[in-house]
């Protein structure tokens, strides 16, 4: 795979020069009301007194399947990275770092999951400068264990919203024959017959996909998968990794685009898209 180092750095180099555009998406800052995952802040697992006037994601008869009302979303200046395979090469991790410090340069904000494995999204968020917390958004589907923390990160949200949880039940809707009458479908939810944790890591993609307040959506998603998907016309029921399906689907629908830097030309489009802003 030939990613032209030396190209993605002549980039940089030219961005650095060039201030914001007033014309480009509008940057969408992060709530200041957050807390610290340090040493200053840290709670172990379990019960978190900071969110116990947040409903709880576990209790599936309150939940609420809504689609999104696309024509009320914001673009934010802002990307998240989702990876699925582990263990890029060498010379993609140091495309991929490069990447990460143009769109720094371009004032991008990173929005992470918390996702520790595969490890890309994490090392991508290390990469930040922890100390600008307009620079980078966490939301965690439940509190850092102490081992996994990020120590100078601030977190956003702890625990997905009720609005989280009924985006995120929509996207799980599936029919099946009504054993009774074959020609009615009947709907269910994947969410209703997933476990607590499982709902919590659902509804936190989506503040990763459209924010805190479920209305202002990503700019683009990097995904890092070796079969390269990145449309829905990619999708193999076959070959492709169920939850890089997902992604794709659910990025579709929200009218967010994705770069598959797994792809031969992936990184290169990627480049070439960051560039415009």
């Amino acid at each position: 795979m030939d990613l032209d180092l030396s190209s993605i750095a002549a980039m940089m180099k030219e961005a650095a020069g060039i201030k914001e555009d007033a014309g480009a998406v509008q940057q969408q800052t992060p709530t200041t009301t957050t807390t610290q995952a340090s040493s200053s802040g840290y709670k172990p697992a379990g019960f978190n007194r900071d969110n116990k006037d947040l409903p709880n994601i576990y209790d599936d008869h309150k939940i609420v399947p809504t689609e999104v009302d696309k024509t009320k979303l914001k673009t934010s200046y802002a990307y998240a990275v989702v990876a699925i395979d582990e263990n890029p090469s060498v010379e993609l991790m140091e495309a991929m770092d490069k990447i990460v410090e143009f769109l720094k340069v371009k004032r991008f904000v990173y929005r992470y999951n918390g996702e520790m494995t595969p490890t890309l999204a994490k090392h991508v968020l290390v990469k930040q400068d922890l100390t600008m917390v307009d620079s980078y958004q966490v939301f965690l589907p439940w509190m850092w264990k102490k081992e996994q923390e990020v120590v100078d990160a601030v977190i956003t949200s702890k625990r997905p919203t009720f609005m989280a949880g009924n985006i995120a039940k929509h996207f799980t809707k599936y029919t099946k024959k009504n054993p009774d009458n074959p020609e009615v479908r009947d709907t269910f939810y994947g969410f209703s017959q997933a476990s607590g944790a499982i709902r919590n890591v659902l509804s936190n993609n989506i503040h990763m996909y459209l924010g805190k307040d479920c209305l202002t959506k990503l700019s683009f998603l990097i995904m890092y998968s070796a079969d390269g998907v990145e449309k829905v016309e990619d999708i193999n029921k076959d070959t492709t990794n169920r939850r890089a399906a997902d992604v794709v689907r659910i990025c579709t629908e929200l009218g967010i685009q994705v770069f598959n830097i797994g792809k031969a030309d992936g990184p290169k489009r990627l480049l070439e898209h960051i560039s415009k802003f």
